[in-house]
């Protein structure tokens, strides 16, 4: 099943009893990080193939982790392809073109995190800060870092950030 798709397979279908528990079976050759549920219906055996966009944002994260951005980077736009309604993986991607210097990119996918968050947490709010402080747009910066001081006034690199982006504007 490695290249099936996500959906829900009959594996055999039986009209006795059937011995032996379906929780025992396994796939022989699971994707990394895919978790494969099998089930007995009373009269059929099956398995479920996840459309597994968390399974992506794991990768992606792992991927991160060791450094390999191009590699987070797919995962974590596999990860969209299959469930655009999550923040997770947008938020990371904002982190990665961050990285790369790709404000403009980091500053859609922080804004995208942040609608889909239902207005974004402090942390994703700061992120966008930073994307528009690197991007060498220090009022957009500070509208952000205010923002993120308001929603959580314990975050000292949030007010960090905001004395700096009004230095810098005079």
């Amino acid at each position: 099943t490695n290249g099936a798709n996500p959906g829900t397979y009959t594996l055999f279908e039986y009209t006795t009893s059937f011995t032996g528990a379906a929780a025992s079976l396994s796939v022989l050759n699971p994707r990394p990080g895919f978790t494969y549920n099998f089930a007995d219906t009373g009269t059929a055996i099956t398995v479920e193939v996840p459309n597994c966009a968390a399974c992506y944002d794991q990768i992606g994260a792992i991927q991160l982790k060791k450094g390999d951005m191009a590699a987070a980077e797919a995962a974590f736009l596999k990860s969209i392809e299959l469930d655009a309604t999550k923040p997770t993986p947008y938020a990371a991607l904002a982190t990665i073109y961050n990285t790369q210097k790709k404000f403009d990119e980091s500053t859609k996918m922080s804004s995208k995190a942040n609608e889909l968050s239902g207005g974004g947490d402090a942390a994703s709010v700061y992120n966008q800060g930073i994307a528009s402080w690197n991007a060498g747009k220090p009022a957009e910066a500070e509208t952000q870092f205010e923002r993120a001081t308001q929603m959580d006034p314990k975050m000292a690199d949030a007010f960090y950030y905001l004395g700096m982006s009004r230095v810098n504007q005079g």
